[in-house]
């Protein structure tokens, strides 16, 4: 058994798909010496012998940096020898530069404000702006709410009467299921205008040999359980409930629970 990296769950070895999270597995990996590929659990690998868990990556010779050359201690000495005095420079005496007097300004005196300018500022105050575009008649607004109303009571009405609630089955969809950790094939077909209690499906395990008819007979949320009829001879056992839990419009993921257990399933619209 191995893990699925995106749930954490355990999944077959031989898995393709999780049937947890409908996530795709990694199968194979690259041998780091040879390049070669090699089963996920193998440990060794079958072409070259390299241990694939404990294999490091071998750095090339351009990549190793040369070691620095050792400095003579003359040379150190000969650097350090030149006196402090010299290497300090005299501090120049900053001349400062004479402040500029600063600028006084002069309040201007308010001049006296007449009755008429007053009433003037008054007036371009309380003034309303003008707009540009025309004003909406009043029946205008009635119109447009009443026109918005009818159209989404024509969409509600359209979808009623001549749209399905099951019309995203429509198609053929396939995928994996899987068992007490065995694995098939799983596959199934949709008629579009799927109705609720008609029989508009199929499905197919052919690996086990059961096939029949597929139909929806409720919705609860997103569960859309369904029941099986016209059954082979490989569906042995009584089946106590099964529902299609749709995880986007591409996938779908299903459950179905009897006296063989629980079979979980994930399928792909092709």
């Amino acid at each position: 058994m191995m893990k699925c990296p995106n749930c954490s769950k355990e999944v077959p070895d031989s898995a393709k798909v999780c049937g947890f999270c409908g996530t795709k597995l990694k199968t194979v990996q690259t041998c780091s010496s040879c390049a070669k590929e090699v089963p996920l659990t193998a440990k060794v690998c079958g072409y070259c012998g390299t241990r694939l868990v404990d294999a490091a990556p071998v750095i090339p010779p351009a990549e190793v940096e040369a070691e620095p050359a050792p400095v003579e201690p003359e040379a150190i000495v000969e650097a350090n020898s030149v006196p402090v005095q010299e290497k300090v420079a005299e501090k120049e005496p900053v001349e400062k530069k004479p402040e500029m007097p600063k600028k006084t300004t002069k309040k201007k005196a308010n001049k006296p404000v007449s009755k008429q300018e007053k009433k003037t500022a008054k007036a371009a105050k309380q003034k309303k702006p003008v707009s540009s575009g025309k004003k909406l008649p009043k029946w205008g607004l009635p119109v447009i709410i009443g026109s918005v109303c009818l159209v989404i009571a024509f969409l509600v009405l359209y979808k009623t009467l001549f749209l399905s609630p099951l019309d995203f089955l429509a198609g053929s969809w396939s995928g994996a299921a899987y068992n007490d950790g065995h694995q098939f094939d799983y596959k199934m077909w949709f008629d579009s205008g799927c109705k609720l209690g008609e029989v508009c499906g199929s499905f197919d395990l052919p690996d086990i040999n059961c096939s029949g008819k597929v139909s929806i007979i409720s919705i609860s949320g997103d569960k859309y359980f369904f029941k099986t009829s016209g059954l082979s001879t490989g569906c042995g056992g009584t089946t106590y409930e099964e529902y299609i839990d749709p995880f986007n419009s591409t996938t779908l993921r299903i459950r179905s629970e009897g006296d063989y257990g629980v079979t979980l399933a994930t399928l792909f619209k092709e």
